[in-house]
């Protein structure tokens, strides 16, 4: 993961490099296990077109 997680989603068990942005944000680089949640839609005006959008990212276990 690379870019920008909110306060509360810092765990400090995993392995991240975080600075401190503001108050409410870090800028973070790492690892960490995810289930990645996706709303997929098919477009019937190109055949065999599915468009991905990354809905959610949730920790893995949960």
């Amino acid at each position: 993961m690379e870019g920008f997680i909110h306060v509360s989603d810092h765990d400090e068990d995993f392995d991240f490099s975080v600075s401190i942005v503001n108050d409410y944000t870090y800028e973070a680089e790492g690892t960490r296990p995810v289930v990645l949640h996706f709303n997929a839609r098919f477009d019937p005006d190109h055949e065999n077109t599915i468009e991905l959008d990354l809905e959610k990212a949730t920790p893995l276990g949960n």
